[in-house]
């Protein structure tokens, strides 16, 4: 049919309505398309000439694009649950948690008398590149009126000493003439100390974990599954003075471990700590005060990261339970950050039956308050009497003093 043709049988039935001019292109343009379908339509078999061979090969390509896509949405489900779904609950569900007989005995039972009189000790970890550190955080508290330690009575009465301060180095004492010019500077210091803040401190002296420089070395690894840091020579340092450092366990029932970044910002802090160490508590510091920070982990990794005790703590000294939890600890983590660790190895499902058993060896409180590297007001500080922090500290450029 021509086009002249079409137009009269569209009159025809249309007549010469407005309607059906309006629509006369519409008809037109389904006419030629029809048209030349018709003409390129292949002719042949009953499925239109196309070789059966590359219909097959058709097939077989889209099943095969088919199943790609399925791979891609398990990877992706898979990928969903390892990292927002803690797999330890999977482990747990299929294996069930390990059992009470599985861990040494003595890290639950045997321990030390929990009605112990608190004898305690301050101990301040560094390094001889730390001695700026060390200096500074000296300054900012031994000769401030408003930062005493220990507040005199309402009678006038001076208090007691009521702890002993360490300098805890961590290559010996007479390793090279760095550390030896460090400990000459901190004993000029100490001599130098205003009576206000000598007389509550009875002993200040020095302490060495008598390590190499390659222990003492920092590789500040990441592990992508833990979120945690390797900080080997800090790691040893702690271990060394929890495990054997015998002159500790035989003077003193508690350390608070003081890291150079760590000031008091209250008066009568050196007695908050004092009245705050327990004999039946492990380990007693402050959780993460800063905003959730973005962790990037494994669960449940990610999630008990934000309830770990920060390092800057009030430890338990000469306990068998605490240093056997200590060594199962540092066998399983290594080098990796010791506060960290202990939060691990006691919450993750796997070893419930243990924490059950010694979750009430564990404490927070706000005596000392963990502000890392964030800013924070003292309205935001409550009763707080120490910050483990960087942010508020201006007078020196922290990130050029690190462990070397």
């Amino acid at each position: 049919m021509q086009a002249r043709e079409v137009r009269d049988w569209w009159s025809s039935l249309s007549g010469e309505t407005a309607a059906g001019q309006a629509a006369w292109p519409a008809v037109s343009h389904f006419c030629a398309l029809f048209k030349k379908t018709k003409r390129n339509r292949p002719s042949g078999s009953k499925f239109g000439g196309v070789d059966r061979t590359k219909r097959r090969v058709a097939c077989e390509s889209s099943f095969r694009l088919l199943c790609l896509k399925l791979l891609c949405k398990c990877v992706l489900v898979l990928a969903c649950l390892v990292l927002f779904v803690p797999y330890d609950w999977w482990y747990r569900y299929i294996t069930g948690p390990q059992p009470i007989a599985d861990f040494p005995p003595n890290i639950y039972t045997e321990c030390a008398p929990d009605d112990a009189p608190v004898r305690l000790a301050l101990v301040m970890p560094m390094t001889a590149h730390e001695l700026p550190r060390a200096v500074a955080n000296m300054y900012s508290w031994a000769w401030d009126p408003k930062l005493v330690p220990c507040e005199e009575h309402p009678l006038g009465i001076a208090a007691n000493s009521l702890a002993d301060f360490y300098f805890y180095f961590d290559l010996p004492l007479d390793e090279n003439d760095e550390i030896i010019e460090a400990v000459a500077m901190l004993e000029r210091m100490v001599h130098e100390l205003p009576p206000s803040t000598r007389r509550c401190f009875g002993t200040i002296g020095f302490l060495s974990a008598n390590m190499t420089p390659a222990e003492s070395r920092n590789a500040y690894r990441h592990s992508l599954v833990t979120t945690q840091v390797s900080t080997r020579g800090t790691v040893t340092q702690f271990y060394r003075l929890m495990l054997e450092n015998s002159l500790l366990e035989n003077r003193y029932t508690h350390a608070f471990y003081m890291e150079t970044d760590t000031r008091p910002v209250r008066a009568g802090w050196l007695e908050a700590l004092h009245r705050h160490a327990d004999p039946s508590v492990w380990m007693k510091g402050s959780i993460m005060r800063y905003p959730k920070p973005t962790v990037l982990g494994f669960e449940p990794y990610r999630s008990i990261y934000l309830y770990h005790i920060n390092g800057n703590a009030i430890y338990r000294l000469g306990c068998p339970c605490f240093k056997a939890f200590l060594r199962a600890v540092m066998a399983t983590y290594r080098d990796y950050a010791f506060d960290t660790s202990m939060a691990f190895y006691r919450l993750e499902m796997r070893r419930y039956a243990l924490f059950q058993r010694i979750a009430h060896r564990f404490a927070f409180t706000d005596v000392v308050a963990d502000w890392c590297d964030h800013a924070y007001s003292s309205s935001e500080l409550g009763r707080t009497y120490l910050v483990h922090g960087k942010a508020n500290i201006t007078r020196f450029d922290w990130r050029k003093l690190g462990r070397y």
